[in-house]
């Protein structure tokens, strides 16, 4: 009898054992501390350089989380405390759609009209060469490449929510630029990009002070340095890192011709803004977008060309929107002590757990505790 009365212990505290794994694992769930599952896939089947973000660099740390390709929602700290949601989007880099000068929008500034206007599929210069009696040509193409970031915001009041005058500092954004050769038809001759340089056309900054922001580059015409290795790092110069495509008879330049490029640009102070107009208190969101023009050279046919029409993303006002909300005095306590009435039911719910799955530890203890008197006695 006792041989039964011990198994029968030990199922009990199995059952309860897989209670509170359940219970646990339901609440650790229920929290959000499983990390999401990654994907990958493409952006654009067009020839070219295809651009998609790296990761944020800050505080000596490199992040590479909330990343999906062509967009960005990194947030560093709590969900709902501290710094805001780095936000960000961008376009491909694209060769831009034929158009006049008289067809850009009147309130396009002239020196950035002038830009857009008069563009064509064709290559701005080509180069040629002849190496041992063979002629070589290199085209050059003027493309271009829309960048977005916003400082967006969850939440929003007096304390230290996101959207109380949070600020990002020394915070570098990465991209990477795909630059590797790619095919359509299997044996056909491949055509080999790079990047040659990327300069900024434009930059506009929106928000509730504008003067507040501060990036880089934001001057017209600032050359964006390219790296060989994400965040800046060091790559040694052998001959796997440093292997040529063949063209021909010949090579191209290893340095400049490579599967992967990065570059980056820098958020220096650039966040939330929080400011009250009598009894009011509004929150907006920080907003900077970048134009640059990307020169690309080309060697091979290029044959798929991203065409888009530059103009009409400008005028579409193309860029993240300026978030706003508002609040009054009131609503912002109400808002705090509901916060922590949440955060209150969440831990009591747990502790409720917790309190049912010992009674059942218990009373399934104390029963079989009785059953062995019981077995004893008679």
């Amino acid at each position: 009898m006792s041989f039964n009365l011990k198994k029968r212990d030990e199922a009990y505290n199995l059952i309860a054992l897989i209670l509170i794994v359940a219970v646990a694992g339901g609440a650790i769930w229920y929290l959000g501390v499983f990390p999401q599952s990654v994907t990958s896939g493409f952006t654009t089947a067009y020839e070219g350089v295809k651009p998609s973000f790296q990761g944020v660099y800050w505080g000596e740390v490199a992040y590479e989380q909330g990343i999906r390709g062509t967009q960005l929602n990194f947030d560093p700290d709590d969900p709902r405390r501290g710094l805001p949601d780095l936000e960000g989007e961008m376009t491909t880099i694209f060769l831009p759609k034929d158009v006049s000068f008289g067809d850009v929008p009147s309130w396009i500034p002239q020196s950035r009209a002038i830009a857009l206007a008069d563009k064509s599929g064709d290559p701005v210069e080509v180069y040629e060469w002849i190496i041992d009696k063979t002629a070589y040509k290199m085209e050059e193409y003027d493309l271009k490449w829309f960048v977005s970031m916003e400082a967006g915001f969850d939440t929003y009041g007096i304390f230290d929510e996101e959207g109380n005058n949070q600020r990002w500092s020394n915070a570098e954004i990465w991209f990477k630029l795909d630059t590797s050769p790619n095919w359509i038809f299997e044996g056909a001759d491949e055509t080999y990009f790079t990047v040659a340089k990327i300069a900024v056309d434009y930059v506009e900054k929106d928000g509730h002070d504008k003067d507040q922001i501060d990036v880089s580059p934001e001057s017209q015409g600032t050359a964006v340095s390219l790296f060989y290795m994400p965040y800046g790092e060091s790559i040694n110069v052998d001959e796997e890192n440093f292997r040529g495509f063949a063209v021909g008879e010949t090579h191209l330049n290893p340095e400049i011709f490579r599967n992967e490029l990065y570059t980056m640009i820098r958020l220096d102070n650039f966040g939330t803004q929080a400011w009250w107009e009598g009894a009011t208190r509004h929150y907006s969101s920080d907003v900077v977008t970048w134009e640059f023009t990307v020169k690309v050279f080309v060697v091979g046919q290029w044959e798929l060309k991203d065409i888009q029409d530059a103009s009409e993303l400008i005028e579409g006002g193309y860029g993240r929107q300026v978030q706003i909300k508002q609040t009054g005095f009131v609503f912002d306590w109400v808002e705090f002590w509901s916060l922590e009435l949440k955060l209150g039911v969440i831990l009591a719910t747990i502790a409720i757990f917790a309190g049912i799955i010992l009674l059942i530890y218990a009373f399934a203890t104390s029963y079989a505790k009785a059953m062995g008197r019981k077995a004893g006695g008679s």
